[in-house]
């Protein structure tokens, strides 16, 4: 299953870069929603290699996924994999400069079942796709607002 979005956000393209890789700042924001994040490896400031592990409530079932940046460019393109019990995939961040003070953010999520349940799971969300991906979206357009707020308290 995959699912893109994009969503524009007046900063430059320097700032969303250094925004994506502020990785004590999105645990912080992960554990806020209720998400136990520890990062999983030991080299502190590098950006490609490191990995956390994740456990959330989902449907009623803690579920457990592993994270790792397989890919990073100074432009701010991010490739996180990721691996649980039934699922796996990647997500692929693109921020593109669409002028000196606007930038355009997009995320592309590939999910691949490891299970006949998340088969079954995903061919139930094939019927409520267009609501998914609203969803994606909204919460896109919500990361976008965050990074904007972030800008602009810089100062």
């Amino acid at each position: 299953m995959k699912i893109s979005g994009k969503h524009d956000v007046d900063v430059p393209l320097a700032f969303v870069a250094q925004v994506l890789v502020d990785f004590p700042g999105w645990e912080r924001a992960a554990m806020r929603r209720g998400i136990d994040v520890r990062r999983t490896d030991r080299q502190g400031g590098e950006v490609q290699g490191a990995s956390w592990t994740a456990r959330f409530p989902f449907r009623r079932k803690m579920r457990s996924l592993d994270l790792t940046i397989v890919e990073h460019h100074p432009s701010g393109r991010l490739v996180v994999s990721f691996v649980g019990a039934a699922t796996q995939g990647t997500a692929i961040v693109v921020p593109l400069a669409m002028g000196p003070r606007r930038t355009r953010i997009t995320i592309t999520l590939e999910v691949q079942a490891r299970t006949l349940a998340a088969r079954l799971l995903f061919q139930s969300l094939r019927f409520a796709r267009q609501r998914m991906v609203s969803r994606f979206e909204a919460r896109l357009a919500m990361l976008g607002a965050e990074i904007e707020t972030r800008y602009a308290a810089k100062g």
